[in-house]
């Protein structure tokens, strides 16, 4: 009985960090209520003995509880941290203890992953095709939504595998033609070049491992065209929007949406250049607001709460340490997947988060940061069950 209710605790986890936190309203907070539950059971149901095996087994829990206290100290003492990323970092430290037992079952941690995909597939075309919407606007910023389906799509196409025709097979490439549509839909370009990006690595290591050559790149060419037709006239939309900013550049208006990301760069560079050690922490809105005004910017940079890159951001607000922090939770499926035989999604999964991080910042909004830890933490411990995991 106690094996069933953890299970569950397991999925409905997993399911609500890959779809409730984005397809509802307070999905974070709902999520912080659904760990405290699994914690609390998690205490009564396991001896101390074997929580502290946990523990002591796996570096990455400690190195997750250090972050953590490091995150929650620098939030409440120096500013400079959004408090869902600080939220995202207890919960997957609560989470990832709980889940990290022998009792998990392994169905139960790959099970929610496709069904968080099928729902927010779903809840895309809903809006798009039955709606009519251009994009899904009403839960949250379709820019923070959209890296979601490119990192799905990238996990669907590392599980085609041409040399094995099963089930996972079969589900990975339905699920990475919509995801790909769906990454098409959210009409984001920097998603859409980082995951065409991250997936020729792909690409190019399954032509390196498999032999079916011809059928691996006959299979990605038909179903990037086939998505590309679906989408014709919104990838010529997009491709005029950048033609004509950049046309906006090149004549000196910095005023469309990829000359404000220009301003902010340079605002960003400016406030770097004040406080490169120490950043501007909780005088960062204050700070920026000043520069925007003597260097006559646009005005409606104010209107944004961040710079859109992650890197220039985080070094502006937290200095240094904090860019050095960015790095490393770019690069973290990497880090977490070397010297498994995942290592190449690790690989791709990295350059994904490293492009978009150049344009966007939705890894410091925790949401994005729980899906790329959660999956490539499932698969650098996909013998959870075993019991060398107690």
């Amino acid at each position: 009985m106690i094996k069933h209710i953890h299970n569950l605790l397991v999925s409905i986890s997993i399911l609500w960090i890959t779809a409730g936190l984005w397809l509802l309203e307070d999905g974070l907070k709902t999520l912080t209520g659904v760990g405290i539950v699994f914690l609390v059971f998690t205490l009564v149901t396991t001896s101390p003995k074997e929580l502290l095996l946990r523990i002591k087994n796996n570096k990455l829990i400690i190195l997750s509880l250090l972050f953590t206290a490091i995150v929650i100290i620098t939030k409440e003492y120096y500013g400079g941290i959004y408090g869902s990323f600080m939220r995202s970092c207890i919960i997957f430290s609560i989470l990832f203890i709980c889940i990290y037992s022998h009792k998990t079952n392994n169905l139960r941690i790959s099970l929610p992953i496709i069904f968080g995909a099928i729902l927010n597939i779903l809840y895309v075309l809903y809006i798009v095709y039955i709606e009519g919407q251009p994009r899904p606007t009403a839960i949250m910023n379709p820019n923070i939504y959209a890296p979601l389906f490119g990192c799905f799509a990238i996990l669907a196409f590392y599980f085609i595998k041409p040399n094995q025709h099963n089930y996972i097979t079969i589900t990975s490439c339905f699920l990475f033609l919509f995801l790909l549509l769906c990454v098409i839909l959210m009409q984001s370009r920097g998603v859409l070049a980082a995951s065409l990006f991250s997936l020729c690595i792909l690409f190019i290591y399954k032509l390196k491992k498999y032999e079916h050559k011809i059928i691996i790149t006959l299979s990605l060419i038909s179903i990037v065209l086939f998505s590309g037709f679906m989408n014709k006239n919104r990838i010529e939309d997009l491709y005029n929007k950048s033609a004509y900013e950049y046309q906006r550049i090149i004549e000196g208006d910095l005023n469309s949406s990829i000359g404000l990301r220009v301003q902010m760069l340079d605002v960003g560079l400016t406030m770097i250049s004040e406080k490169p050690l120490i950043g501007h922490g909780s005088n960062y809105t204050q700070e920026k607001t000043k520069i925007i005004i003597e260097d006559k910017k646009n005005q409606e940079i104010n209107s944004y709460g961040t710079l859109h890159n992650v890197y220039i951001d985080t070094w502006a607000k937290l200095g240094i340490l904090g860019f050095i922090a960015t790095i490393f939770l770019t690069i973290l499926p990497l880090f977490i997947l070397k010297g498994s035989e995942h290592w190449v999604l690790g690989l791709s999964l990295s350059s994904f988060n490293l492009l978009i991080s150049l344009v966007d910042t939705v890894l410091l909004g925790g949401d994005y940061l729980l899906v790329i830890i959660t999956i490539s933490l499932i698969l650098k411990y996909s013998t959870l069950n075993n019991k060398e995991y107690a």
